[in-house]
């Protein structure tokens, strides 16, 4: 079995190390780690050493997509039109829509928020949670904003132009196929500058809202305080949870959200931090994001709906925010109960709870049947957790497929280095409704009574990324 890690060695120049730390009187310990982490002039160390917003970050229109996305946006605002914001269910997803839907409503919009359930609409831009949103409404919006999701969503884009509802894209996720015919894509994989190509879907919904409050300072819409801590704890959150690169922008992220945390995080946030750190700590780290904060606004939309989630980041009200951050953490109870089982019977599925046995497999691919008659069976909430496990105890890419009544799967990938998740799917096509994620991690539906299909194809696939 392989490690659960793998370690790089880095070499730094010496000559770089030693010019580094004589310029700046540094240790040469700290000049050396400065070099490892791509820091290696005087300009470049300082920058990493003392991040500034004002300085390093970048102009938001120079990024993919944002000006015209910002200009339609402030179009809508000042016509009046309603603006939903349509979100994803995970961390990522809850915490970009905060970010846009308070910045949209500080800057005069009308705005309000659609996250999909888990089941039975699936991730993304699916036509189910858009019918439901358009008929929980009173009538149709003006104009539909995705935040970490839409990017392959062509089919769902047209249906919803062709009712006369505007759509803007936001995404962070690999493009699958023909781009969506959509007033605007935003999106770091269409281009994105050095520094903000790893952003995730809140770092970007960070982007739109940030050039929204230039533009109208610029046009005279906007008279008011920039919008700055408020953004920045939700989307500096994300981006830990996410589990981007935490180098560029997204570092700058993650520096400004801790230290702007003691005035901007909001009454949801410091219930949550209180209740799950039981007052341990009052001033989160990165680890209290990636591994204390972000577990628990995931469980929302993994075990029930992560409109709970949302709402403890929007509220500002100590007693309603005590009350949502318990019932996050009784999801977060639940999930983990529900994810040791299911950890347990794939371990065993594949051969892994055999003590001393290798796992020689191209990958791991396991599958059980879905929640029925009141069992939580293979949750698909939950599966995406199983196969990042499964794929750090093997270091070979693990799908894991929680099935429904009717044969089909709903599955979640994780792939480590040396293996490209997508790739591996798309070699299984033939076998699959549909994908969609990124290069470490994706999404996947199986086709009714197509597994046996899919489990030959796809480790056909990884064998030869592995070759």
């Amino acid at each position: 079995m392989l490690p659960k890690f793998k370690w790089n060695d880095v070499c730094a120049d010496a000559d770089a190390v030693r010019e580094l730390a004589g310029t700046l009187n540094l240790p040469l310990p700290v000049a050396r780690a400065l070099v490892t982490r791509g820091a290696a002039t005087p300009a470049e160390a300082l920058r990493f050493l003392n991040p500034s917003l004002t300085e390093h970050l970048g102009d938001p229109c120079d990024f993919p997509g944002v000006r015209v996305a910002a200009e339609r946006l402030w179009q809508a605002i000042r016509d009046g039109r309603d603006i939903v914001v349509y979100g994803d269910f995970d961390a990522d997803g809850v915490a970009a829509a905060a970010v846009l839907v308070t910045a949209l409503r500080r800057l005069g919009g009308t705005a309000g928020v659609f996250l999909p359930v888990r089941e039975p609409e699936g991730y993304g831009l699916t036509r189910a949670a858009l019918e439901r949103c358009l008929r929980e409404r009173a009538g149709l919006p003006g104009m539909l904003v995705t935040v970490d999701c839409g990017i392959s969503s062509p089919a769902e884009v047209a249906y919803l132009t062709g009712l006369g509802v505007e759509v803007i894209i936001t995404d962070h996720h690999e493009p699958n196929g023909p781009l969506p015919e959509a007033a605007a894509i935003v999106n770091p994989k269409l281009g994105a500058a050095p520094g903000a190509e790893h952003l995730c879907g809140a770092g970007v919904a960070f982007k739109v809202a940030h050039a929204l409050v230039e533009l109208g300072k610029a046009n005279g819409w906007y008279q008011g305080a920039s919008l700055g801590g408020e953004l920045l704890v939700p989307a500096g959150l994300a981006t830990v949870t996410d589990i981007v690169p935490l180098t560029g922008e997204n570092r700058l992220l993650v520096w400004s959200a801790l230290k702007y945390w003691p005035r901007y995080a909001g009454a949801g946030l410091q219930a949550l931090l209180a209740r799950a750190a039981q007052q341990t700590v009052a001033v989160p780290d990165a680890y209290t994001f990636g591994f204390v904060l972000g577990p628990r606004i995931n469980a929302a939309g993994r075990m029930e709906s992560a409109m709970t989630a949302f709402e403890l980041l929007m509220t500002r009200d100590r007693d309603r925010a005590a009350v949502l951050a318990a019932q996050l953490e009784a999801f977060n109870g639940r999930r983990r109960g529900v994810e040791e089982r299911i950890v347990l019977a794939a371990r065993k599925q594949c051969g892994l709870d055999t003590a001393g046995a290798a796992f020689n497999e191209a990958a791991v691919i396991v599958g059980g049947e879905g929640p029925h008659a009141g069992e939580e069976g293979w949750h698909p909430g939950v599966i995406g957790i199983v196969a990042a496990r499964l794929c750090d105890a093997t270091g070979r890419p693990a799908a894991v497929v929680s099935f429904d009544e009717h044969g089909a799967g709903r599955g979640s990938l994780r792939a480590g280095e040396g293996y490209h998740a997508l790739e591996a799917l798309a070699g299984a096509s033939e076998a699959l409704a549909g994908y969609g994620g990124h290069a470490r991690a994706a999404g996947f539906h199986v086709k009714p009574g197509a597994f046996d299909l899919f489990k030959r194809l796809f480790s056909v696939a990884c064998s030869r990324q592995a070759a």
